[in-house]
């Protein structure tokens, strides 16, 4: 969490014990006429928080209803590239590699089409500079084929020979251009396949490579796939996938696939015979920037009919686990009510028990409420209203 962020929590907080302690002293001076009204006012388990501190906190409340909440299938996943669009860079000589264009190369690193990755160096090898090599071939190759072309003009050598020169000497140029139009001073180059980002790097500087060889991997992360892994229990509900809730284990909030421009791909027909998952496919725009590899937790949502009451997760505490809620009574007096848990989708949760239609729940500022309730409840007083 950015510091920033936490000084408005803090403030609040701070405030609500701080009215806390300024209503304790007035408490003590107060006369036995002030105690007598408060006691017509208030109940039993009641936390003040005034206007002033709902403020402060940002503090936001939502009206108990039964709303249609989707059918959730809770799943895991991991994020991979399209298909089509990961390219493996290869070795395409023999040679002593060495970094090009960068001082180094590192995973996530953005590179462009055509840019130089590595140079692959033969000198002081044995076998010799492959460049090298298509240059005195194709040049010796040259000199035959013009040579050939006056023996043939005087029918001095025979067809069958002059082709077979002539082929020699097309396939030496065709080498020689492929080589010359990589080569530099540092030797071969090797040059990026595509736009992307670096997923993986094979080799190091220094490393000795033979052809085809590979050296990385870069994919174009613009649009990733997700491969969800469900439970066989629900394979009959996954045709009816509407929507999916996500979020990388490192996040604290989820994210929808259709605000990230997502879609279904595909549903796998069976799992491995040692898994008890199917896997299903997603992909969606990586506007978030996620990492190939990730993992993240998933909540995939199909139609539903029922209705039943919900809140947001904002709204919930933990203590002891035991789940609670903040309840508006009237005006600015509030009651915390234990709650019992169904369904999540990574937004909103289903409420068993505990609540009540019509009731106004806390949805922000839950935990500020919370802190005021530890010295701001007003005890219980046997009287009647």
């Amino acid at each position: 969490m950015k510091f920033n962020s936490v000084l408005p929590s803090l403030f609040c907080i701070c405030l609500a014990f701080t009215a806390c302690k300024s209503g304790a002293k007035s408490d003590s001076h107060s006369n036995e006429d002030s105690h007598l009204e408060s006691e017509e006012h208030h109940h039993e388990g009641e936390i003040h928080f005034s206007e002033e501190q709902a403020k402060a906190c940002n503090l936001k409340t939502e009206i108990v209803d039964k709303e249609i909440f989707n059918a959730v299938i809770p799943a895991f996943g991991e994020l991979q590239s399209s298909p089509g669009k990961e390219w493996s860079v290869v070795a395409t000589s023999s040679g002593v590699i060495s970094f090009a264009g960068k001082a180094y190369l590192s995973e996530g690193m953005e590179v462009k089409k055509g840019e130089r990755l590595f140079s692959l160096s033969a000198e002081g090898l044995p076998e010799g500079d492959p460049s090298r090599k298509a240059q005195l071939e194709y040049e010796s190759a040259k000199k035959e084929y013009e040579r050939a072309e006056k023996l043939i003009a005087d029918k001095i050598i025979s067809e069958q020979e002059f082709e077979n020169i002539k082929l020699r000497y097309e396939l030496a140029q065709s080498a020689y251009r492929a080589s010359s139009s990589t080569f530099s001073e540092g030797g071969v180059d090797i040059l990026s396949p595509a736009d992307g980002k670096i997923i993986q790097i094979n080799v190091s500087q220094g490393d000795y490579v033979a052809v085809g060889q590979p050296l990385l991997r870069i994919a174009d992360t613009d649009r990733l796939v997700l491969r969800a892994e469900v439970s066989q229990s629900f394979y009959k509900e996954l045709s009816s996938i509407q929507d999916l809730h996500l979020k990388l284990l490192s996040e604290e909030s989820f994210h929808s696939l259709n605000d990230l421009r997502g879609r279904l791909i595909s549903i796998g027909s069976s799992s491995a015979s040692t898994s008890p998952y199917i896997p299903v496919y997603f992909e969606f725009d990586n506007s978030l920037n996620y990492p190939l590899g990730a993992y993240a937790e998933l909540y995939l949502l199909s139609p539903s009919k029922d209705k039943l009451i919900s809140i947001p997760l904002t709204s919930l505490i933990e203590d002891q686990g035991k789940y609670f809620v903040f309840v508006r009574e009237h005006g600015d007096m509030y009651r915390k009510q234990e709650v019992t848990l169904g369904r999540r989708d990574g937004f909103r949760t289903e409420i068993l028990d505990g609540l009540q239609e019509g009731e106004e729940v806390v949805v922000n500022g839950a935990y500020s409420l919370r802190a005021a309730s530890a010295t701001a409840i007003i005890p219980g007083h046997s009287h009647n209203h």
